[in-house]
């Protein structure tokens, strides 16, 4: 269901959601929230062994705890200013960053694994050093001060998001033509 492109909540928050574990680099996206300039709201969706002692540290961020997938988690990301995803760890295809593109979200990602391949900085997005609390800080307070910058962003996520697979559907159905021809006596 493709909502008009009009159609874009933004509450000004900054959102990151997943497991709260030390290779997800949710603490040094605690740090970067404290170092903002201009310090926007930061949801924290998820749970893991990070949970009490980020919750003790850092009162200013609203830990949300676990929202299962669906439509909550979905609420949560199309009212979002950004999506962040700090990791500090290789992870390929990051599922959190279709999320966001789908919901024409721009996400703050590090540069590390898959992220600089679904995100290009400055188009979809930011990119940061992994790890870096003060150029993660810096990106937050990029896209909290300009909220058209974000919007944009969001929109071309959300762009990229459609082009790639509908590439990849138009590719298949070649595929399936090629198949079928070379089948053929």
């Amino acid at each position: 269901d493709s909502k008009p492109v009009t159609e874009i909540n933004d509450d000004g928050y900054l959102l990151y959601f997943g497991r709260l574990s030390r290779e997800k680099g949710v603490a040094t996206l605690a740090l970067a929230h404290q170092k903002m300039r201009n310090k926007a709201p930061l949801k924290v969706v998820g749970h893991g062994p990070l949970y009490d002692g980020l919750v003790a540290k850092y009162p200013d961020v609203e830990f949300v705890g676990y929202v299962q997938q669906g439509e909550a988690l979905d609420n949560l990301i199309k009212h979002a200013r950004a999506v962040i995803l700090p990791s500090e760890c290789y992870e390929n295809c990051s599922m959190a960053v279709l999320e966001a593109m789908a919901f024409a979200k721009p996400v703050i990602g590090a540069r590390i694994g898959g992220i600089p391949e679904q995100i290009r900085d400055g188009i979809e997005g930011i990119l940061f050093e992994p790890g870096n609390a003060q150029a993660l800080a810096d990106a937050m307070d990029t896209l909290i001060d300009d909220p058209e910058k974000a919007r944009v962003m969001g929109l071309c996520g959300r762009e990229r998001l459609s082009e790639k697979y509908a590439l990849r559907k138009h590719m298949d159905t070649l595929q399936t033509l090629y198949q079928e021809l070379l089948g053929r006596p």
